[in-house]
């Protein structure tokens, strides 16, 4: 049984052991006397509240940083309280106040010679300690004199600060309050003493403030909107400890929970229910905040509660911890004010009454990204009137750009989104550690994002069953694919699903290449992902077939069944059988529609899921094979486990085909150029007004509705952390007909369609294209005195073999295999 891994401790029970610690070292220290320490007594005698340990307790805490001992029950009692408080980083904290410890220790060695203290608690090294003496005293103040005393002083201070974690902003704002409340007390004082006039000016004085601080705020909402800046490093880190330590412990469970007892039988997969759709956001059942108070649309996450992890069959093979992913803030609508807001719900009611439009505020809920206000319009109002002031209030509110929704499915409201001054990120780890991934019914969960009411965004990918990514350059649409590869080898191992990686673009997907995950390499070469896709047609008919035998309608289905025993060998033949006797005939399933020699029968069927980073490229090189391959991918592939990913950057008609589209029901739209682009994508306008940095709208298979959502987002190192722990844990096994396919060593089968006299004839064409470095119809009707009809049958048969690659009018064939790595063929006679 492997060691149960208690190192990460919750949080609250370190705040605990904190707070009581401190309580009884205060207790020690306070009653220490330096009789208790004394050698000589027998047995000893001990004052001290806390009896001989307390005693020696304070006896080596003074010792070794003096007088600054008597600080740490205070140090400790903060830190516990702190540790029970919700954004405190107590590791860093901690740390911090041992540094301050010391500071301490060595500034009052220098500043206080403090001889009757030292002689009341038998201090051996000063008021210092050891610490003070050596450090302070021995080290700085023979180099430094008196500046040792101002080095140490500062230290303190800054360690002080470190430790308590504030930030400049507060200080600020706390020193704004103070201001405000002193004039407040001014204020009132006048009145009270009756000086009408004094009170008038100091009002008028107060107003020109209120109204030059307004302006302030307006200029540089209005810069920070158009330079749409990004959070700092420092603010990202300022994360939930609270929930990250609970996924931590959690994630790092017994080894053996997750491989099973090897003794045990293996249990029998669980019969899998049907996902449900995501739910819609209700209406709020509260009263609508007022402007001035918009309704927070984050709430406190409840700690996931991690499921007990599926049995595999690669025992040492662990899914990868949460640590490698980074935290995200929990602070994360504390960008725009209270006060900001409201001056901006004003300002939209405002300029619908300068163009007569009769309305009132509604919900205000703010996002990652956008903040949406709801507007309830008086009856008899259109609707097409708020929607056609977009460009106006763009202008009124000094924004990149407004998205207004008419209406707001299901809330009776009109809905009208604004970018938020600065934007916040939602990272790929706050999505998985949610409940609403651990506890998801998804058979293929996808970690998407968060739409605008906080609520986490998690698609199924067996039900969407295949999707459509698009998105102009830099809208965060690979990010987009990276957050979803992660969310799925945190989920899966390799037994449960296998990879597919496109990637015409060579640099977007190569960090995958090590993950045991994959099917074969990334395929980077545009005229082999021909050949590839038709790999997948051929495995989703083999599939299929497997599924049909055992009478069952789909891969779920199939996974669930009772899995069957294994057949006992045939005994040997006995002694006594005479030798001339003829065997007994064996049934050979000759009447089965399936042989079971021709179709083995695995345990389980893995999910294959197929990702195209570039779909535009594809279009380009051969678009008719391209399009008629994803095509019967998207209408057949989903009872057999398998689902397709499309990306592209360009969602022009030519490209995202209507055949395509159609087959591709789910769909996800990043910022694009044109609302020409976005009916293409979408089949409505909107994405166009999108703010780009992983702002998106995702479509739903089961819903006409939009849905607004700030993507998830996941750096680069992230990713290749990620990959690197699961290869460290299993060799990639990459099936031999791809990898050949992609490296261009693949073997030449022998088609079902092509008779024997075609395959001899094959093997000819190949040696003539071996030594002639080159393919074309012609040079076989040449080389082998061919008719035109069979040698366009031949090449035909090469190009489904991936031999060659398609016609290009009067060119020659591209020759895609390594054809010196091909065993040699017989020499070449002419055809008669």
């Amino acid at each position: 049984m492997a060691k149960k891994d208690t190192s990460a401790i919750p949080r609250d029970l370190a705040g605990i052991v904190a707070i009581c610690g401190s309580i009884l070292l205060a207790c020690a220290l306070f009653s220490y006397d330096a009789r208790d320490v004394a050698l000589l007594h027998s047995p000893p005698t001990s004052v001290n509240w806390m009896g001989v340990m307390g005693a020696w307790t304070g006896f080596a805490l003074y010792q070794f940083i003096g007088w600054s001992a008597n600080l740490l029950p205070l140090i400790l009692a903060y830190l516990g309280i702190a540790a029970l408080w919700r954004g405190y980083r107590f590791r860093e904290g901690a740390i911090w106040a041992g540094a301050f410890l010391c500071s301490m220790a060595c500034l009052v060695q220098l500043g206080w010679h403090g001889a009757n203290w030292t002689k009341a608690n038998n201090n051996f090294f000063g008021i210092g300690g050891a610490v003070g003496l050596y450090v302070g005293k021995k080290v700085f103040w023979s180099l430094l004199k008196h500046g040792a005393i101002i080095i140490f002083a500062l230290g303190s201070a800054a360690c002080a600060w470190f430790t308590l974690q504030l930030r400049p902003a507060d200080l600020v704002g706390w020193i704004r309050e103070g201001l405000e409340a002193w004039k407040q007390f001014r204020r009132s004082e006048v009145i009270r003493k009756g000086d009408l006039g004094e009170a008038i000016d100091a009002r008028i004085d107060d107003l020109e403030e209120r109204r030059k601080r307004l302006r302030d705020m307006e200029k540089e909402m209005a810069d920070r909107i158009m330079g749409a800046p990004q959070r700092s490093e420092s603010s990202l880190r300022r994360s939930s400890e609270t929930k990250s330590r609970r996924a931590e412990s959690e994630a790092k469970q017994d080894p053996a929970a997750r491989r099973g007892s090897e003794e045990a039988p293996p249990p029998s997969a669980p019969p899998s229910t049907p996902p449900s759709a995501a739910p819609e956001v209700p209406p709020s059942e509260t009263p609508p905040p007022t402007a001035a108070e918009p309704r927070a649309a984050k709430a406190k996450p409840k700690r996931p509660k991690l499921s007990p992890p599926r049995p595999t069959s690669l025992g040492a093979y662990h899914l990868p911890p949460l640590e490698i992913l980074k935290h995200t803030s929990e602070e994360l609508f504390a960008a725009d004010s209270k006060e900001l807001v409201a001056q901006r719900g004003a300002l939209i009611i405002q300029t619908l009454k300068d163009f007569d439009i009769d309305a009132q505020m509604g919900d205000i809920t703010q996002g990652a990204t956008i903040t949406r206000f709801e507007i309830v319009p008086s009856p008899g109002v259109r609707v097409e009137r708020i929607v056609n002031l977009q460009n106006n209030l763009t202008l009124v509110l000094r924004a990149d750009r407004v998205n207004i929704l008419a209406p707001v499915a299901g809330r009776g409201t009109v809905g009208i989104e604004v970018g938020n001054a600065s934007k916040s990120f939602v990272t790929v780890r706050e999505l998985i550690e949610s409940e609403e991934f651990r506890s998801s019914k998804a058979r293929i969960p996808l970690a998407l994002g968060k739409d605008v009411y906080g609520k986490t965004l998690i698609g199924d990918l067996a039900e969407m069953p295949h999707l459509l990514i698009a998105g102009s350059t830099g809208a965060g649409k690979s990010v987009c694919i990276n957050a979803i590869l992660t969310s799925l080898i945190y989920r899966f191992t390799p037994d449960d699903l296998r990879l597919l990686l496109v990637d015409p673009k060579v640099v977007e997907l190569q960090v995958y290449n090590d993950l045991p995950h994959l099917i074969g390499p990334v395929v980077s070469d545009p005229k082999k992902v021909v050949t590839v896709l038709k790999w997948a047609l051929r495995e989703m008919d083999r599939r299929y077939k497997i599924i049909a035998r055992a009478g069952v309608r789909n891969i779920w289905a199939y996974n669930a069944r009772p899995k069957p025993k294994k057949e006992p060998e045939p005994p040997p033949p006995k002694e006594e059988d005479a030798p001339g006797a003829p065997p007994e005939e064996e049934d050979s399933g000759q009447g089965e529609l399936f042989p079971k020699e021709e179709l083995p029968m695995p345990d389980q069927l893995p999910y294959l899921v197929i990702i195209v980073d570039e779909l535009a490229d594809l279009m380009q090189t051969a678009p008719v094979e391209v399009e008629d391959a994803i095509t019967r991918i998207t209408q057949k592939a989903r009872a057999a486990g398998i689902h397709i990913v499309v990306a592209t950057q360009t969602p022009r008609a030519q490209v995202v085909t209507g055949t395509i589209k159609a087959n591709l029901p789910s769909k996800i739209a990043f910022r694009v150029g044109s609302k020409v682009d976005s009916r293409v994508i979408l089949d409505e306008n909107g994405a166009e007004n999108l703010l780009g940095k992983g702002d998106m709208m995702f479509k739903s298979f089961d819903s006409a509705t939009l849905r607004r959502a700030q993507g998830a987002f996941v750096s680069d190192d992230e990713v290749r952390l990620a990959v690197e722990h699961c290869a460290k844990q299993a060799p990639p096994s990459w099936d031999e007909e791809v990898s050949g396919h992609v490296t261009g060593t693949a073997p030449l089968e022998t088609e079902e369609e092509a008779s024997e006299e075609d395959v001899e004839l094959l093997q000819k064409c190949i040696e003539v294209i071996r030594q002639e470095r080159r393919a074309s119809v012609s040079l076989l009707q040449r080389r082998l005195r061919l008719g035109y009809t069979r040698a366009a049958r031949i090449m035909d048969l090469l190009e489904q073999r991936g031999v060659v690659g398609p016609g290009q009018g009067a060119k020659d064939r591209e020759i895609l295999l390594r054809l010196d790595n091909l065993p040699p063929q017989p020499p070449v006679a002419p055809t008669e």
